[in-house]
């Protein structure tokens, strides 16, 4: 009986919602005093429809998301993208900004998040290593540990947190000389030294992967991480050797790693030792992370292109930046030498995409890891639904069909959260629509649709479990009945309503 019991109520939850609408509340004459800055307030709903208009409802699909797959969401802290909003915010805003990240991924039924922790030589936690983030406090000291508490909060919700690491990024800022770039460094720190690293010609530093001792300081940083945190494990990105860029006259910029080539003494080619050097950090992080317990995991999120295909190089039919050339980086080899537990390709284009179509590339990547153990989670690029897309509306429900479709899949992380915060033309609706099936949508007339309302919901849910509404824990009341205050803001308002394994939404538009 109580299995039924968190359906029914949402239909209650539709008539009493619009009953705040229509007027048979009986309290217009009140709320016709307020102004739009003050929420209105209905003392009480009784549930009856007369004069009331639905103009669409539809009930929430069962199972709109594939039992076991990973559904999660990547948050950045480099530039202060998504957390924290702003350096040296005080210990109660940094904890009210990580709460509402992990609420907005429970409303969407996410059930992980790759937390960037370590953006440029720097870090979001406690690091013997690194200095404290410049994104995170100014003053070098760690007054809040972000993956302390983002730890303590994905465990209370049962959510897959991962330490996101980019490995050998020194420096973000560009800088015209050397000097001014190594004036960004912090020099008491042990991770950064000087010999350590190389300035290229973008005006950034960057580790040398071909110094063991980068690679040994690497793994250190997961050690750190994996020992400090109660984490799930963590996953790189796309930053390994630098982007390739030009000079004003359109020649080449080129690493400078000459020496430690020549020193090494190989019979590979420049490329072939670099791709090594990158594959031997990747094995030797994949081996710390496994020392904590093979429940652990580590994965990689390479560039979407590993190679155009030439005829012969087995590569994906595209046009476009190869990780494979460009950044030395070789999924092929972690994949096929079992050093990675699971790769994320960021195919960042939509369906349609002439030079990266992402059908062909979910089905070049799924191909590539069929037969192995190592899980595809595919990367989307739900930013590219700010205007970047010219028709982004429902892209990313045809992707993650088309995804669920392959035989090697295990998931979909979506990047960016920004773009799902603020709904960008569409982007948590297809998310919601992926992630949850269908979800309670309805527009009513409403006589005072310029105004802040108050409404009172209430309903049944299994008592048994707890109830959260819009990530905030409500109350219980008696016998599984509650009631809680929600407020209307004129426009699109979302509600989310999680109950043990049971997540519903209810969108109201005050039209």
């Amino acid at each position: 009986m109580k299995k039924t019991l968190f359906h029914r109520i949402l239909y209650a939850f539709l008539i009493i919602a619009v009953l705040s609408f229509s007027g048979c509340s009986g309290s217009d004459n009140d709320q016709d005093s307020q102004t739009s800055e003050s929420p209105e307030k209905n003392e009480h709903v009784s549930i009856s429809l007369p004069g009331c208009s639905i103009e669409d409802a539809r009930i929430l699909a069962e199972g709109g998301s594939v039992s076991g797959e990973v559904r999660g969401i990547w948050i950045a802290s480099v530039y202060n993208i998504n957390f924290p909003s702003a350096p040296d915010l005080s210990d109660n805003e940094l904890r009210d900004e990580l709460d509402t990240i992990v609420a907005s991924a429970l409303s969407h039924n996410m059930n992980t998040i790759y937390f960037q922790v370590h953006p440029s030589s720097d870090s979001l936690y406690k690091s013997d290593i690194f200095p404290v983030s410049k994104y995170l406090f100014t003053d070098g000291v760690l007054h809040f540990d972000p993956l302390a508490y983002m730890s303590e909060i994905c465990t209370q919700n049962n959510i897959d947190l991962f330490a996101w690491v980019n490995p050998l990024r020194v420096t973000v800022d560009p800088a015209k000389t050397e000097e001014l770039s190594r004036k960004m460094l912090h020099p008491d720190s042990p991770g950064l030294r000087e010999d350590l690293t190389e300035f290229f010609g973008d005006g950034k530093l960057y580790f040398n992967c071909g110094n063991e001792e980068v690679r040994t300081l690497v793994a250190d940083v997961v050690t750190e991480i994996m020992e400090g945190y109660n984490i799930a494990g963590v996953v790189f990105d796309d930053y390994f050797y630098p982007y390739p860029a030009n000079d004003a006259n359109g020649v080449s910029f080129t690493f400078d790693d000459g020496d430690e080539y020549k020193a090494s003494g190989t019979d590979m080619s420049l490329e072939d030792w670099r791709r090594d050097n990158v594959n031997r950090m990747i094995n030797l992080c994949y081996k710390r992370v496994k020392s904590f317990g093979d429940n652990k995991k580590f994965g990689v999120a390479p560039c979407g292109i590993w190679q155009n295909d030439n005829g012969v190089n087995g590569g994906s039919d595209t046009t476009g930046l190869e990780g494979y050339s460009a950044l030395f980086c070789d999924a092929s080899a972690w994949i096929s030498g079992g050093y990675i537990d699971f790769i994320s390709p960021q195919l960042y284009w939509e369906c349609s995409s002439r030079a990266a179509a992402f059908p062909v590339l979910a089905e070049f990547w799924d191909s590539m890891v069929s037969g192995t153990d190592v899980k595809l989670i595919i990367s989307h690029g739900i930013y590219r639904y700010d205007n970047d897309w010219k028709n982004p509306s429902g892209e990313l429900c045809r992707q993650i069909d088309i995804a669920r479709s392959l035989s090697s899949y295990s998931g979909s992380m979506l990047y960016g959260y920004a773009a799902l915060e603020s709904n960008v033309n569409g982007a948590a609706y297809d998310t919601d629509e992926s992630f949850l099936g269908e979800v309670y949508h309805y527009t009513a007339s409403d006589s005072n649709k310029d105004k802040t309302q108050t409404v009172l919901f209430s309903g049944r849910f299994n008592d048994d479990k707890p109830l959260f509404i819009n990530g905030v824990s409500v109350t219980k009341g008696h016998s599984g009945f509650f009631e809680s205050e929600l407020t209307l803001v004129p426009g699109t308002n979302i509600f989310t309503f999680v109950n043990g394994d049971k997540t519903v939404k209810l969108q109201i538009i005050k039209k």
